[in-house]
């Protein structure tokens, strides 16, 4: 499966634990986040975010969420 975004967050979670936790659409993706689509959007846009696509629709796979939001409460200790 050909995935898009950034390298280095999800590089060393191999495929199989990535896609663990399954894949959400664009709408569960950035309600699951509690931001708006056009944030979301331009998350994936930025290879902020890794996405592939199946059946013609974008999927997300929900563990890279999960990392997304665990390095931004990472940064927000270091402050």
């Amino acid at each position: 499966m050909r995935t898009r975004g950034p390298s280095s967050d999800t590089s060393t979670v191999p495929n199989n634990e990535l896609f663990a936790d399954g894949l959400l659409t664009v709408k569960e993706a950035y309600t699951f986040l509690r931001c708006g689509s056009s944030t979301f959007y331009e998350l994936m846009a930025t290879n902020a975010v890794p996405w592939t696509r199946v059946g013609g629709r974008r999927k997300i796979p929900k563990r890279a969420l999960i990392d997304l939001a665990a390095a931004g409460l990472v940064r927000a200790r270091e402050r």
